[in-house]
């Protein structure tokens, strides 16, 4: 009986191992090849997720894979799980990794990392910065990012580079348009949407008299390159005294931008078409709420434009901008003017992904 049910645990333990193991994707090719060429493959596929270290020739390394089996990450260790739960940012995964490719020769490419800059010390005194060495973090401009090791008075290494998606996603253009479609069809929207505005903060609400002496409010925002691109959101002060957002037929404009910088009307589909680098496309069936939580979860903040208001017909668009990464995701959309805020209705947009924040602003200039 003992020695059945030894047996039995062994086969599920094999059995979860190759699980594991076909199920386990890696989100980019650079992981995947630097995990191919390290040769532990074998281990990456029984670890669980969450952060995982392991010694490689004597030298700690951190993998990380997340709750769909994927590694996201893989790197020499440089900064605190703190900081980078206090800090989100994507230098951490871009750092630690152009450490164990410079470390172990992963990339055959010797110019891979010729827009870093070591303003002191080297890639080998960077083999001397552990997750708990003090570190300073400096974004410059929205330019460039600058990070200091020190030790005490001492500075171990500092290091400059641009702020460029695709050098610090360590992906290709095509793998994070995969990625992005994949993950917004998987995304669930947590968070319960904005929808009142506490009455002791009116004064920051900008009071607007529209037709008819109707009166709205805005809470004014930032502007995006001109002040037709905004993040201002709109409100009604209701019966109880508490100024709500704006859904209203008479002002659908202000309505839609609410809804989509907010995520408020969660139910209200959105048709969203990729225009891909490579001149295809493809559709994903979304609504309001999930993409508008999809678009925070992953560090952009919002902004809207009207483009065109008729009575026949809105066109309006959404820049989501990622200022730690340094691109916009734009999103295009067209509708009827009398179904802008049907909740039967679906809007429809065409979408392009991953415009480096540079190539949009000089189409502002």
């Amino acid at each position: 009986m003992i020695i059945t049910r030894f047996l039995m645990l062994t086969i599920l333990c094999w059995c979860s191992l190759w699980a594991s193991a076909e199920n386990r994707t890696y989100r980019s090719g650079n992981i995947k090849t630097a995990i191919t060429k390290l040769g532990i493959a074998n281990i990456a596929d029984t670890l669980p997720c969450g952060l995982s270290t392991l010694k490689y020739k004597g030298i700690q390394i951190v993998m990380k894979i997340d709750d769909s089996n994927e590694v996201v990450s893989i790197g020499i260790p440089l900064f605190s799980k703190t900081l980078r739960n206090l800090q989100p940012s994507p230098i951490y995964d871009f750092m630690e990794y152009a450490l164990l490719d410079r470390t172990f020769s992963i990339s055959d490419n010797p110019f891979r990392y010729k827009s870093l800059k070591f303003l002191k010390g080297s890639w080998r005194d960077l083999r001397q910065v552990n997750d708990s060495t003090p570190v300073g973090i400096d974004n410059i401009d929205g330019k460039h990012y600058r990070i200091t090791w020190s030790n005490g008075n001492n500075v171990i290494a500092k290091v400059m580079f641009p702020i460029q998606y695709d050098m610090l996603s360590g992906s290709t253009h095509h793998e994070m348009e995969e990625n992005f479609i994949r993950d917004l069809k998987r995304h669930i929207a947590h968070t319960t949407p904005l929808s009142k505005f506490d009455t002791k903060h009116t004064g920051d609400l900008e009071l607007c008299l529209a037709d008819g002496n109707d009166r709205y409010y805005i809470n004014r925002g930032e502007c995006l390159y001109t002040e037709n691109i905004t993040d201002n959101t709109y409100y009604r002060m209701g019966e109880d005294s508490v100024c709500h957002l704006l859904y209203d037929m008479d002002y659908p404009a202000e309505t839609l931008c609410n809804m989509l910088l907010t995520g408020i009307e969660s139910d209200k589909r959105v048709a969203v078409t990729i225009m891909k680098h490579d001149f295809t496309q493809e559709a994903v069936l979304t609504n309001v709420s999930t993409l508008a939580s999809f678009l925070k979860a992953n560090g952009c903040k919002s902004f809207f434009g009207l483009r065109k208001s008729t009575d026949k017909e809105l066109s309006f668009s959404l820049y989501a901008r990622n200022m730690d990464s340094g691109y916009i995701h734009l999103f295009m959309f067209t509708c009827s003017t009398r179904n802008a805020i049907d909740s039967t209705a679906t809007l429809n947009a065409k979408a392009f992904l991953y415009i480096p924040t540079s190539n949009i602003k000089s189409l502002f200039k």
